[in-house]
């Protein structure tokens, strides 16, 4: 993404390097947890397809699985919207 040249002047112009380095401070704890609820939905997920035997396994298993994929799919959604906010703030 493209920051407009005046908007970014504006930008610098309003907040200073402490005010970025201080939204950054708090935006680590959302990082951390995204990247916890990556990490247990993606667990779950292979655990799921792990535990799915075809002989036994039903729809609903692969279906549940699907919702843990899905749930991953956001949080690495949301950890790379994080990790890109933050490093455009310490520019």
């Amino acid at each position: 993404m493209t920051i407009h040249p005046l908007s970014q002047a504006e930008a610098d112009r309003v907040f200073s390097q402490e005010d970025r380095s201080e939204a950054i401070k708090r935006m680590a704890p959302r990082l951390r947890n995204a990247r916890q609820r990556l990490d247990r939905n993606m667990k779950r997920c292979d655990q799921l397809l792990a535990d799915y035997d075809k002989r036994t396994g039903t729809l609903h298993d692969l279906a549940e699985r699907e919702i843990y994929a899905e749930r991953a799919q956001l949080c690495a959604g949301e950890v790379h919207a994080v990790e890109a906010l933050m490093r455009s703030l310490s520019k």
